[in-house]
């Protein structure tokens, strides 16, 4: 997150209009620990059975992995470049 996190500010602060910095601000910040709390729950319940606690722990890794992937592949094709700023 802490690779992620600045340019997604940055990113979310310049879109939106000045007066409604605070309400895009505010967004942001909800939607990130929505986020957190979501992933550490789904991923917690692959790893919670005692018996498949490695097992588990492969197979959050690997979706957390492939998320982080899907991210950045919908990044670089829906997020445009070099927009001017006004």
């Amino acid at each position: 997150m802490s690779f992620t996190m600045p340019a997604m500010t940055a990113a979310v602060m310049e879109a939106a209009p000045s007066e409604h910095a605070g309400i895009a601000s505010a967004v942001l910040n909800a939607g990130r620990q929505v986020g957190g709390v979501l992933g550490v729950a789904l991923l917690g319940a692959l790893v919670n059975r005692r018996d498949a606690f490695v097992p588990g722990l492969h197979v959050a890794g690997a979706i957390a992995g492939a998320a982080f992937l899907v991210g950045c592949i919908l990044t670089l094709r829906v997020v445009p470049r070099g927009r001017p700023r006004t």
